[in-house]
């Protein structure tokens, strides 16, 4: 009976027009139609083994285990890629939307779609069915465990895993070798100019304090002197008051007058001598204004070569998350919407190592941490942007479910 119904339903898949197939499909014998038409197949082959057991015939518990490995093997490799795959996206779509997971049924339906995603489709793995054919002493082996669910997360974790053990290129190499010299000649640059500058700022505060030093050599008798004569003009100036004579006037307008100009010509030689040494302590303000502005542009290059090196250090993941992306996502096969997550999780952990850093600098710097110093001269020459990273070569392995 059952090798006559698989020549009515072949006769449809040969002729839509006509058969058993034709009629189970409604008429119009498309992808659906062919599931149908292979389940109703496989569930009299299963009926016949079934029988077959029931009058002992030989070599059944055999043929029992194989039909089950291919059929019902087969029939959860067609629901995982059909219906778990559909139940996968679209309970990715509902999670989306407000409308489904902000009340209860939405929320259910979601569930019920996850389950889907997660169901192995093998009907050996259903309690109801195992009872069934255990009652019959059927025994049809054990269901595949996979899921479309699982199929994806494993092929996820392989492209990421791949993705770690990537290496740079000859070019990348080179790139960064490149890099790392101009940050030492600058670095030995630094060091250099720093030193000179050192020297230059010692030869200035000495010739600051020797300047000082000078004038109060000069200005200090003069100031003794100066405090003299304005005693002398005091005293005779109370003189002339007391005595009232002409010729003590006389002396204290002399000795006053005498007393203004040298404390006039005290004043401006003072004024002069100080005004000479602050115009070296400009010159050396100056300087080292310069140094550190130099200092801080060179230190800047440093660091944005040391960043981009960092950037080209991730180039073959960058580059193989790309080729991901560009992948084409083929119905009923894991493997490209695998491969458009993977790259998703390959860029988010290479930007988490990239943000877990900058956090860390940044905490460093506030807690006093960081370089200093600088150098004047010519400026330091900017800093290359970071290369987006190429497009190109395929995304790795392909999954299959067997």
């Amino acid at each position: 009976m059952s090798l006559k119904l698989t020549e009515g339903l072949s006769a449809g898949v040969n002729d839509p027009g006509k058969g058993l197939a034709n009629a189970l499909a409604g008429g119009s014998f498309g992808g659906m139609g062919i599931i149908v038409t292979f389940m109703v197949v496989i569930g009299f082959m299963m009926a016949s083994l079934i029988a077959a057991k029931s009058v002992g015939a030989m070599g059944t518990d055999m043929a029992m285990k194989g039909a089950g490995t291919i059929a019902m093997g087969s029939a959860g490799f067609v629901g995982r890629r059909t219906l778990g795959a559909a139940s996968a996206g679209l309970a990715s779509a509902a999670r989306s939307r407000p409308a489904l997971t902000n009340n209860f049924a939405g929320r259910a339906l979601i569930s019920g779609l996850d389950k889907g995603a997660h169901s192995s489709f093998d009907l050996r793995n259903s309690k109801s069915f195992s009872t069934v054919a255990g009652a019959a002493g059927a025994n049809f082996g054990a269901g595949s465990k996979k899921s479309w669910h699982g199929m994806e997360e494993e092929e996820i974790k392989k492209k990421e895993k791949f993705a770690k053990s990537l290496k740079l290129s000859a070019a990348d190499e080179a790139n960064i070798e490149e890099s790392k010299k101009q940050v030492k000649d600058t670095e030995l640059e630094m060091v250099t100019e720093q030193n000179n500058f050192k020297e230059t700022q010692q030869k200035a505060q000495a010739a600051i304090k020797s300047e000082e030093e000078s004038v109060a050599n000069v200005l200090k008798p003069q100031a003794a002197q100066l405090k003299a004569a304005k005693q002398a003009a005091e005293a005779a100036k109370e003189k002339a008051e007391i005595t009232g004579e002409a010729g003590d006037k006389q002396a204290a307008v002399r000795l006053t007058t005498s007393y203004n100009a040298s404390l006039q010509q005290y004043e401006a030689e003072k004024e002069a001598a100080e005004e000479k040494v602050q115009a070296l302590k400009d010159v050396a303000e100056q300087e080292k204004k310069v140094y550190e502005e130099r200092r801080k542009m060179q230190q800047a290059y440093v660091d944005a070569h040391k960043e981009n090196e960092k950037w080209m250090a991730k180039n073959p993941q960058r580059r193989f998350a790309a080729s991901l992306e560009q992948s084409s996502i083929t119905p009923f096969m894991v493997t490209g919407h695998a491969n458009h997550e993977a790259a998703k999780n390959i860029i988010k952990d290479i930007n988490a190592s990239e943000i877990a850093k900058l956090t860390k600098q940044l905490e460093k710097a506030a807690s006093g941490g960081g370089g200093g110093g600088g150098d004047h001269g010519h400026a330091a020459p900017a800093a290359p942007k970071p290369k987006p990273a190429a497009s190109g070569g395929g995304g790795g392995d392909h999954g299959h479910d067997h």
